[in-house]
């Protein structure tokens, strides 16, 4: 039987932050269940799943860098390796997300679409990773921004449509070496997904940028909280 939601939440130091921000996700959704996830991080939280020890098709890298310009492989591989249940929504939290609700709430006005999150970015919008445009290749016309990878809602049917997308010629998964952010909403687009911005996210709650104002406007997931 398939489960409502699961929050995947991604973390690279077990520091105060972290295990705050991992509780406080726990304490709002106690019936959602939450898989913390990193790559190669030694102290880890309880039941995590470290990506290190089950490779897949899409390069993460050993750096920090490649690490956080590869956050769709994470939950990529975690998808197609690891997972060993069922649920309709999945929620990508990361580790300096701060989470004062019950994520069915948080994401009720978009809880039908393929891919929700804070911002998309179109081609006519200015932004420094469309730099990497021209490396879409013959989809550079279906190329689409979701902003920041932290708080997006995917389907269980849009990971399952990126999963069984076709390998390239030399035997790399799609879109090789393309930031996290470029790379999920063209894959989204090229599937023919449905993608919406949560409402109030990218004004209130969820930004790429860090949060001066720290969590105090009522509930929500806030997003960039670092301290």
């Amino acid at each position: 039987m398939a489960h409502d939601v699961c929050i995947l939440f991604l973390y690279h130091q077990n520091c105060s932050v972290t295990n705050r921000h991992f509780q406080l996700i726990q304490r709002h959704n106690p019936n959602t269940i939450v898989i913390p996830i990193t790559h190669g991080w030694q102290g880890k939280l309880p039941q995590t799943v470290d990506l290190a020890n089950h490779p897949g098709r899409w390069e993460i890298g050993n750096t920090p860098e490649s690490k956080w310009r590869n956050g769709d492989a994470m939950l990529f591989n975690w998808f197609e390796q690891v997972r060993s249940m069922e649920a309709r929504r999945y929620v990508f939290l990361e580790w300096d997300c701060y989470c004062s609700t019950n994520v069915r709430k948080f994401y009720k006005d978009v809880w039908d679409v393929d891919l929700a999150c804070s911002q998309i970015i179109h081609q006519h919008d200015k932004w420094d990773w469309w730099e990497e445009l021209p490396q879409l290749g013959g989809v550079c016309t279906k190329g689409l921004g979701v902003v920041p990878m932290a708080g997006v809602m995917l389907s269980e049917w849009l990971l399952e449509s990126i999963r069984d997308m076709e390998m390239d010629e030399d035997g790399s998964p799609p879109l090789p070496g393309i930031f996290s952010e470029l790379r999920l909403g063209t894959l989204a687009n090229l599937v023919g997904a449905i993608v919406k911005e949560i409402p109030r996210a990218k004004e209130k709650f969820i930004t790429a940028a860090e949060r001066v104002d720290g969590p105090c406007n009522g509930p929500g997931i806030y997003h960039k909280i670092s301290h």
